[in-house]
């Protein structure tokens, strides 16, 4: 129904953005792991999406690529596998992770994945070696960029950091300038020094 919204993004919740499209506001759910890479509040927004329907609910969920919304409807396609839990396993890794863990058979570090246990991961592999390997992936993440680790990491600090009051531009910008100049691997480190810059502002 929907193949992609563009409009103003009003605001993140959790993982759900709320995009204002010529006067409609649309609730959108997202994959976490991209939250840091969104634009700030008023700013433009395109989000492909997959509209999903039940007798009780109707859901629109959003991605950055047009690959990913593919990859989220083939996981849709797995036994056992709902809309919630195919958006924690792209929201868990990036899409080139994905299908390299699946075509590997790396049933530990699907597993990892939070909601998905050693029999889903299983499944995953299973059912999705054949088909992961015509899976094409965005020409923007054959560039050099922001690994599945590190994007996790600047995640959960944003979220972390947004849960104790900060807005989220800010909170964004602190983060990616800790980055920058000195890139942790403890989120522990990352919220400390992007308090620090936080509460120097």
């Amino acid at each position: 129904m929907y193949s992609y919204l563009s409009g103003k993004l009003i605001k993140i919740v959790d993982s759900t953005v709320v995009l204002d499209v010529n006067g409609v506001g649309y609730e959108v759910h997202v994959p976490s792991r991209i939250l840091i890479s969104l634009p700030s509040s008023q700013e433009f927004l395109t989000l492909y999406t997959y509209f999903h329907v039940r007798e009780d609910l109707q859901v629109l969920y959003g991605f950055q690529y047009e690959e990913e919304k593919e990859v989220f409807k083939i996981l849709l396609g797995v036994n056992g596998i709902g809309p919630k839990s195919a958006l924690a396993i792209m929201g868990g890794m990036g899409l080139k992770d994905l299908k390299n863990c699946i075509q590997n058979e790396d049933e530990k570090l699907l597993s990892s994945i939070p909601g998905i246990g050693k029999k889903t991961a299983s499944r995953l592999i299973l059912e999705l070696k054949d088909k992961v390997q015509n899976v094409r992936l965005p020409l923007e993440l054959g560039k050099e960029g922001l690994s599945d680790e590190r994007a996790n990491l600047m995640r959960d600090a944003l979220l972390a950091l947004v849960s104790l009051g900060f807005t989220r531009p800010r909170v964004k910008e602190a983060v990616e300038s800790v980055m920058k100049k000195d890139p942790k691997e403890k989120i522990e480190e990352l919220i400390r020094d992007s308090i620090k810059i936080l509460n120097s502002a």
